[in-house]
């Protein structure tokens, strides 16, 4: 019974997300797969213990409603959030985490034997929609593309993980205002 409510869970997630490109998904399409993560000038790394120093979540557009964003966190604590659409706040932002969060997410990663699992996930369909998830330590990256929920129940947990960090991100003020999603062409 729990399972099958996962499942159903999983697919509600699935139609909440679509892939038309971005920078996690920058990521997966770049070769070779295993580049060293971007320095961003005024977001100084630490290293940590797993060696991850970043992880990071894309869910893009689809023919619906579904919240079209990027974050990714570092092992310092710096966050960032791209939203793009049906997201509470559209543009960017910064803000911290207690490095704590990130380092426990960063334990189950490197426990989970993520490395060696394949990248891409996919079903028949092309309209799907799909969720990129990466991290990187040191100069290798490792970037899944989980299409239409394809992808082993444990990486949806890594994606559910990282979704729930975010909540614990304190924002720094943008002067940047929320704006509606564009209207659709007529």
């Amino acid at each position: 019974m729990r399972l099958r409510y996962l499942r159903r869970f999983a697919l509600f997630f699935a139609v909440a997300a679509t892939v038309l490109g971005g920078e996690v998904a920058d990521y997966y399409d770049a070769a070779p797969k295993h580049n060293p993560a971007p320095v961003v000038p005024g977001l100084p790394r630490m290293a940590t213990a797993h060696g991850i120093t970043e992880i990071g979540i894309e869910r893009t557009r689809c023919r619906g409603a579904c919240p079209a964003y990027t974050f990714i966190m570092r092992s310092d604590g710096t966050c960032r959030f791209h939203g793009v659409s049906h997201v509470d706040f559209v543009g960017e932002r910064v803000g911290r985490i207690d490095p704590v969060q990130f380092h426990n997410l960063a334990a189950f990663i490197s426990e989970s034997a993520f490395w060696s699992m394949p990248d891409t996930y996919r079903r028949g369909a092309t309209d799907g929609a799909s969720v990129y998830t990466s991290f990187a330590a040191g100069s290798r990256r490792k970037t899944f593309k989980n299409h239409m929920q394809s992808a082993p129940l444990k990486v949806w947990a890594l994606e559910q993980l990282i979704d729930a960090a975010a909540q614990h991100v304190v924002w720094e003020s943008s002067a940047a205002a929320t704006v509606p999603p564009p209207a659709s062409p007529k």
